[in-house]
C-alpha cells in the first residue's frame, strides 16, 4: 500500500509539471509557443519580492512558463494564464540584470522570449537632502516684487536692434519695477546750468521703462555740478550731493521731474548716501541727509500726495563672518543703525525705507570659499527683521549683490555663472522670508568683454553686440520669483534637512536652491530628484 501511494504521489507531481519525456505522446505537434516577458519592464528598477509575468500563446496550449535571470532559472508557473510567479531579488547583486522567459507545451516544444534588462536595487541609499512640503500649514504670504535699475548701458537704441528687442522682452517678463537715476548711470546732466534743462536722455529712459509696461521708479541722484562743491557748469558727474545752500535748487529740480513724469509714483532720494560722509563723526552725516530729504519729500507730496517717497538708500556694511576688521561685522552695525534711527525719527514722512548691501562687503579682504559665502545670505532676512523692529515701512532693496563689482583681487567665484545664480537666488529667498517688499537688480544688462565674462551678476547679455540680449542663469532666478512667488502669493510650510538646499513652496510650485558645488539628490515628499551643482529649480 505504501508503494502504491508513493507511485500515485509521483504521478500527481509529474502531472503538475510536465517534462520533455511526454513529447512522444504529441509527436505530430512541432510548433513552439510564443512568449514575451511582461514584467519587470525594460529598464525597470526592482527590489525585494518581485512579481514576474509573461504573455504566452501556442497553437494547442501552453502548459508551463519558466523565467531565467542571467541564465539561471528563478521561477516557474504551471497553473495556466495569466502566467505569473514571484522571485526574491535579494538572490542577486544590486546591478543591471537580464531576464528571459520560456514557454512549453505538452508536446515538449519550447519558445524563448527576447531578453530584457532591468536593475535590482535592494540596498536603500538615502538621499543627500530631504525636503518636506506641507500645504495644509500656511506659512504667510510673499510680499516681494522684483525690479531692475538701469545703468550706463541698458537696452539703448544705438544697440543691436534684435538684441535690444530680446532684452526688452526678457526684462519685461521678469520685473514689476524699473528704476532710473536722474544724472549718471545712463542719464546726462538734466540741469547743466541754472535755468537750463536737458531732458533728452531721461525722457528716453522713462519711455523705455514705459514701453515694457513696468512700474517706473526714479532715483533723485545725483546733483548737477553747479549745485555741488564743484560749483561749476560742467557735467563731470562726481556723484556729489548739493551743498546746503543749494538744497532749494535740487528740490526745485525734483519738483520739475515729478511734474514732467506724472505717471512716476515712486521716488528714491539719493544713492548710498554719496558725498555725505563725515570724518568728524566717523559716520554718514545723517542730519544733513535728512534735512535734504525732508525738503524733497514735502515738494513731491505737494505736487501729488499719491507719490511714494523713500530713503535713506543706506549701504549696510558688514559681511557677517566676524573674521577680520570692521568690514566683517554682523549687520546692522551700530553706526548704520544710528543713521536709520535718526532718519526714522526726524524724517517728515516716508512710504518705504531703502537699504542696500552685499553678501561680501566691498571692503572685506578676507579669503572666503564659495561655500562660506553661500552660507551668509541669511543675513538679508536678519537685516529685514531688525529693521522691522524699528518701523513697519515696506523694505526696498535698491541694490543687492553676492560678490559683484569687479573686485577680482579677492574673489573670483563670480566667474562661475551658476554660482552667481544660486547666490542671488538665496539672497532673494531671504529677502522674501524676511518680509521685504522690493528687490531691484542693479544693471540688468551685462557688459560684453567685461569682468566675469560679461556677466557681473546681470540678467542678460550686452545688447550693444549682435547676438546679445540672451538670458544669463540669474535671469531665470528672477523670472521664477516674479512668476511664481511674487507679492500676494500664499506660502506653505516647507522644510529642508540641510541649509545647503533651500526650499520655498506655494500652492502649486516648489522652489529649490542647491548651494552645493556638486550634484545633490533630494527627496521631495518621497519623490527623488537630482539637482545639478548650484541648480535652482522650480517643481
Amino acid at each position: 500500500m505504501v508503494a502504491i501511494l508513493l507511485i500515485a504521489t509521483l504521478s500527481i507531481v509529474g502531472a503538475l509539471r510536465p517534462t520533455d519525456a511526454s513529447a512522444s505522446e504529441y509527436a505530430g505537434d512541432l510548433t513552439s509557443p510564443i512568449i514575451s516577458v511582461a514584467s519587470p519592464t525594460p529598464g525597470a528598477t526592482v527590489g525585494g519580492i518581485v512579481s514576474v509575468t509573461a504573455n504566452a500563446s501556442d497553437n494547442v496550449a501552453v502548459t508551463q512558463v519558466k523565467w531565467y535571470v542571467d541564465g539561471r532559472e528563478i521561477a516557474w508557473d504551471g497553473e495556466g494564464s495569466p502566467w505569473t510567479s514571484s522571485w526574491n531579488s535579494t538572490s542577486v547583486t544590486d546591478s543591471l540584470h537580464e531576464i528571459i522567459a520560456k514557454a512549453g507545451d505538452a508536446a515538449g516544444n519550447w519558445g524563448t522570449s527576447q531578453a530584457l534588462t532591468f536593475t535590482v536595487r535592494n540596498t536603500t541609499v538615502a538621499a543627500d537632502v530631504t525636503v518636506t512640503v506641507d500645504r495644509t500649514i500656511p506659512a504667510g504670504t510673499s510680499g516681494l516684487s522684483t525690479g531692475a535699475t538701469h545703468t550706463q548701458y541698458s537696452l539703448d537704441p544705438a544697440g543691436d536692434s534684435v538684441a535690444v528687442a530680446n532684452g526688452k522682452k526678457l526684462l519685461a517678463a521678469a520685473t514689476r519695477y524699473q528704476n532710473q537715476h536722474i544724472y549718471g548711470w545712463g542719464a546726462a546732466n538734466p540741469n547743466p546750468k541754472p535755468g537750463v534743462y536737458d531732458w533728452s536722455t531721461l525722457d528716453r529712459r522713462i519711455a523705455l521703462i514705459r514701453s515694457m509696461g513696468a512700474t517706473p521708479v526714479i532715483t533723485l541722484c545725483c546733483a548737477p555740478d553747479w549745485m555741488t562743491s564743484l560749483a561749476t557748469t560742467t557735467s563731470e558727474f562726481r556723484a556729489l550731493p548739493p551743498t546746503p545752500d543749494h538744497y532749494d535748487d535740487f528740490t526745485d529740480l525734483a519738483r520739475r521731474i515729478a511734474l514732467r513724469y506724472p505717471d512716476v509714483k515712486h521716488y528714491l532720494v539719493w544713492n548710498e548716501m554719496k558725498g555725505f560722509w563725515s570724518n568728524t563723526i566717523n559716520n554718514w552725516d545723517y542730519a544733513a541727509y535728512t534735512a535734504m530729504y525732508n525738503q524733497i519729500y514735502d515738494a513731491l507730496k505737494g505736487i501729488d500726495s499719491s507719490i511714494k517717497v523713500g530713503g535713506p538708500y543706506l549701504v549696510l556694511e558688514g559681511t557677517g563672518s566676524n573674521r577680520g576688521d570692521g568690514s566683517t561685522q554682523t549687520p546692522i552695525t551700530p553706526r548704520n543703525m544710528q543713521v536709520i534711527d535718526y532718519w526714522l525719527r526726524y524724517k517728515r514722512g516716508a512710504d518705504f525705507i531703502v537699504v542696500t548691501r552685499r553678501v561680501l562687503d566691498w571692503h572685506d579682504r578676507t579669503s572666503y570659499s564659495e561655500g562660506e559665502l553661500l552660507a551668509l545670505p541669511y543675513l538679508f532676512a536678519s537685516v529685514s527683521e531688525q529693521i522691522r523692529t524699528r518701523t513697519s515701512l515696506p523694505i526696498w532693496w535698491s541694490e543687492d549683490y553676492c560678490a559683484g563689482g569687479g573686485r577680482l583681487d579677492y574673489f573670483t567665484g563670480n566667474n562661475d555663472w551658476l554660482f552667481q545664480a544660486a547666490c542671488l537666488a538665496s539672497v532673494l529667498y531671504h529677502e522674501l522670508k524676511g518680509g521685504s517688499a522690493v528687490s531691484l537688480r542693479w544693471q540688468p544688462q551685462g557688459v560684453g568683454g567685461g569682468i566675469y565674462y560679461g556677466n557681473d551678476e546681470n540678467l542678460f547679455s550686452d545688447t550693444r553686440q549682435g547676438g546679445g540680449g540672451q538670458p544669463f542663469p540669474s535671469y531665470w532666478v528672477y523670472r521664477s520669483f516674479h512668476d511664481f512667488f511674487s507679492a500676494g502669493t500664499p506660502l506653505y510650510k516647507a522644510t529642508s534637512s540641510s541649509p545647503d538646499v533651500e526650499v520655498l513652496a506655494s500652492s502649486t510650485r516648489v522652489l529649490l536652491i542647491n548651494k552645493r558645488p556638486t550634484s545633490t539628490t533630494v527627496d521631495v515628499n518621497g519623490g527623488r530628484i537630482t539637482l545639478a551643482r548650484y541648480e535652482v529649480r522650480v517643481l
